[in-house]
């Protein structure tokens, strides 16, 4: 399913995943395509600035130079929202979403999967 028909879709779920270490977030499965909705990260560890990233198939399409600790109203430094909310991210099969340096930075990621099988 390298260029799937949404109309077509046999499936459609509204997803959620969580998490607070770097590695893979999300990997597409076959006949499938994910669009990313939002994605929310936190620098509350106590542990000073940290250098966030956001990668897409292992090429960085986001980063943060130095995320300051606990410096917004609410106690943390967030970044919310799509990387560029104009231009959604999809994941097509066997494309990955990982998160970079993160520390411990909490971080969600709120997503739709479709599949065409």
């Amino acid at each position: 399913m390298a260029n799937p028909n949404l109309l077509a879709a046999t499936s459609m779920y509204a997803k959620l995943v969580t998490g607070a270490t770097a590695g893979t977030a999300i990997t597409c499965g076959s006949d499938k395509l994910i669009k990313i909705v939002s994605i929310t990260l936190a620098n509350a560890t106590g542990a000073g600035q940290t250098d966030l990233e956001v990668h897409v198939n292992d090429r960085e399409i986001w980063s943060s130079s130095s995320m300051a600790d606990n410096t917004s109203a609410h106690g943390y430094s967030t970044i919310q929202g799509n990387i560029n909310n104009r231009m959604p991210i999809y994941l097509q099969e066997t494309h990955t979403l990982k998160f970079v340096n993160t520390g411990s930075c909490p971080w969600t990621v709120s997503y739709e999967e479709y599949n065409d099988a």
